[in-house]
């Protein structure tokens, strides 16, 4: 259930979008815009990430991001020592982003299983 045409996994976009309309519903605005910092916080260091798999895999190509490797590794690591703060301060406000966060990693994996192309 991947759409090919838009590239995006369709239920675990789904499923998201229902467990953040009950958050809507129930009034916790603060838990869905903590869940958006997370996706994009997230987002930005896997991206970050990828620097370190890219220059592994591709040493010689010409495109290769090319930049010191303490930059990329102290924002990664700055990026989680902040969201693990975050959430051991106030776990009231953080948690369930986190959660509704993590909940996409397994949707999206089912998604691509052969349980979901029937």
């Amino acid at each position: 259930m991947i759409s090919v045409q838009r590239g995006s996994p369709q239920p675990s976009i789904i499923a998201l979008f229902l467990v953040t309309a009950v958050f809507l519903c129930l009034g916790d605005i603060k838990s869905v815009l903590g869940a958006y910092v997370f996706y994009r916080v997230g987002g930005e260091c896997l991206a970050i990430s990828g620097i370190f798999f890219i220059r592994k895999k591709h040493t010689a190509n010409d495109n290769t991001y090319k930049t010191h490797w303490v930059f990329p590794a102290v924002y990664v690591v700055s990026i989680l020592a902040l969201s693990v703060t975050a959430v051991v301060e106030d776990p009231d406000r953080f948690f369930p982003p986190l959660v509704i966060m993590l909940m996409s990693v397994p949707i999206y994996f089912m998604s691509r299983s052969h349980l979901w192309k029937r």
